[in-house]
């Protein structure tokens, strides 16, 4: 995008309209038009991701500028979200009120995102003299200092990656142990040379417990015919975030669904009662 025209309409906008400010900050000369198209930015959220039997997932429910190249990302996070919802219910697993957790989970954040993306754009294609002096000078010295700043690029990832995601707080989350809150993301670890995320290529409800499972919750995961994945308990699991011995049940979306810090299964069948879960194998 070389410039923003919002006082000449999309329909008769031509490219002599935008070439003078395009040549002079781009400094460069064009000699041939091959093609030339408009492009309006829209920012909306849908009041509501579901209506009975029908969803919005992606753009269907949410469109934004493409600011940070977010729209790809959010649409597969509400698709993953939804997907093992469905599977559920249509396989007679859960409740059909799970189906409602989707919207709870997945539109705060689409607010959020639109509410950051506009922000973004707006600075990008403000006029003026000074909003010229910020982007072309005072931003490129300040970016680069600011992401020097420990936890700068870390923080920025995260929010672009979306692996800052959590549902905290939401109907069909639960639980604490450690730093690792219900409906938060796995946190992930190398600890002693094994690698935590593999276990997530199963798409399926798992537990994890960083130290040493109870004999009851083995027994739990047997007959509930879940997989059960116990690593090695070290200071890094420590430092992201785990309690040591507790039990985390997590959905097949990865998310935490539980965190269990007694470690026995009692708990875990509490949370599946509550949300109308039945089954957790596949």
């Amino acid at each position: 995008m070389v410039n923003n025209k919002p006082d000449v309409p999309p329909e008769t906008l031509t490219f002599e309209d935008v070439s003078g400010t395009a040549i002079d900050s781009l400094k460069i000369k064009v000699e041939k038009v091959n093609w030339f198209s408009t492009y309006r930015v829209h920012h909306r959220v849908a009041s509501k991701f579901r209506s009975g039997r029908a969803f919005l997932v992606g753009d269907a429910g949410h469109i934004h500028s493409p600011a940070g190249g977010q729209g790809m990302n959010t649409g597969i996070g509400d698709a993953v979200n939804l997907a093992w919802k469905l599977a559920a219910v249509l396989q007679g697993h859960a409740d059909p009120s799970l189906l409602d957790s989707f919207e709870e989970e997945r539109i705060p954040f689409a607010r959020a995102l639109i509410q950051r993306t506009d922000q973004a754009f707006s600075i990008a294609t403000s006029g003026g003299f000074l909003a010229d002096i910020a982007r072309s000078y005072i931003v490129p010295w300040i970016l680069p200092v600011a992401m020097r700043l420990p936890g700068a690029t870390d923080y920025a990832f995260r929010i672009l990656s979306q692996t800052h995601i959590t549902y905290r707080g939401t109907s069909c989350v639960g639980g604490v142990a450690g730093h690792v809150h219900g409906g938060d993301r796995l946190p992930y670890t190398t600890a002693i040379g094994l690698d935590n995320y593999e276990a997530l290529s199963q798409i399926a409800w798992q537990v994890h417990v960083y130290g040493t499972p109870k004999e009851e919750m083995i027994a739990w995961c047997r007959d509930k015919d879940v997989a059960l994945h116990a690593f090695d308990w070290t200071e890094d699991c420590k430092g992201v975030g785990f309690a040591r011995d507790a039990a985390y049940l997590l959905r097949p979306d990865s998310y935490v669904a539980f965190a269990n810090l007694s470690g026995m299964p009692a708990q875990f069948e509490e949370y599946l009662g509550a949300c109308g879960i039945r089954k957790l194998s596949t």
